[in-house]
This record gives structure tokens, C-alpha cells and sequence, in this order.
């Protein structure tokens, strides 16, 4: 069950680390097709996903109740921006597996975050 408590702290939790981003509606395609459709534009992330709420949020909830130690997360693209990313500005280190014939420009940027990379 969802717990709205959650979400309130989830906000307050990702306040200044994630991007707060828009939500997208087109009258055209409402009217098309009689709906009220609303898009989440999480392309506009820090990282281009969504994903770096998830990764941030669980790593703090993680810490809240146990002391901060490295990660470690297994991904060939976004989740391991995501936790590289949430591990830069948790100030620990990451070390993210990725597989060799992951998106070069996937495997970078994952390093870019200061994350040690292993490929396999």
C-alpha cells in the first residue's frame, strides 16, 4: 500500500539533488482522443532518466537508518548514471558492473559520476 508519508518525504528527500521536471499535456491530442493524458518529462532529469529519483531516494533511506558504506549495482545504462550519480552526491563510492557492449556513451558518463566501472 502507498503511503503518502512516503511521498511527502521522497520530495523533501530529493529536494536540490533532483531536477524537479515539467509536466507535459497537449490540447490537440486530448481532444483527439477525448482524454486528459499528462507526461512526467523525466528526459529532462539530470541523467535523462527517472531512475535517478528511485536510486537517490532508496540510497537515503538506506543511510537514515544505517551508516553510509559503497555501493555497488549491476546495469548496462540509466540505473547505473542513476546510482553513480546518487553516490557522487551522497559523497560515497560506486561501483557499478556493466556489461562490455553496454552504450559506450552509457559506460562514460557512469564514470563521469566518479563511479568504478567494471566491465565484464
Amino acid at each position: 500500500m502507498i503511503d503518502i508519508n512516503n511521498i511527502l518525504n521522497a520530495n523533501e528527500a530529493l529536494a536540490g539533488v533532483i531536477r524537479e521536471t515539467p509536466v507535459l499535456s497537449s490540447e490537440n491530442v486530448n481532444s483527439e482522443m477525448g482524454v486528459n493524458l499528462y507526461l512526467k518529462a523525466e528526459c529532462n532529469q539530470i541523467n535523462g532518466s527517472f531512475k535517478s529519483r528511485g536510486a537517490y531516494f532508496a540510497m537515503h533511506q538506506y543511510f537514515q537508518q544505517n551508516e553510509k558504506k559503497d555501493v555497488v549495482a549491476f546495469s548496462s545504462g540509466n540505473h547505473a548514471q542513476a546510482v553513480a550519480y546518487s553516490s557522487l552526491s551522497s559523497s560515497i563510492n560506486a561501483k557499478i558492473i556493466m556489461p562490455s557492449n553496454a552504450p559506450k556513451i552509457k559506460i562514460e558518463n557512469t564514470k563521469n559520476y566518479k563511479a568504478n566501472v567494471v566491465l565484464y
